[in-house]
């Protein structure tokens, strides 16, 4: 499986902008790797409800992305959020 295209949201960049260079340069290349192939869980998974319309894509350093599934009859994914394991609710 893997997933060819992913809009960022104006609110996820806005996120992107103000991390790290080299967290956003992780973003650029597993954007890039996702669309060959996803990693094994847990580095992507599927999030618990009331969220289940969300995957967790892990990146270094306890990053973490929310992408979402695209609409019905659409291919694009959404990446909504991007921030720390503990911001982003996981911890």
């Amino acid at each position: 499986m893997s997933i060819r295209a992913v809009e960022e949201t104006e609110d996820f960049s806005k996120m992107l902008k103000v991390l790290p260079p080299h967290i956003q340069a992780d973003w650029v290349e597993l954007k890039e790797r996702i669309k060959e192939h996803l990693p094994a869980p847990p580095r992507f998974e599927k999030l618990r409800p009331p969220f289940e319309r969300l995957f967790s894509l892990r990146l270094r350093r306890g990053y973490r992305v929310h992408i979402e599934l695209p609409e019905r009859g659409s291919q694009v994914w959404r990446a909504v959020a991007i921030g720390t394991h503990d911001r982003m609710g996981h911890g």
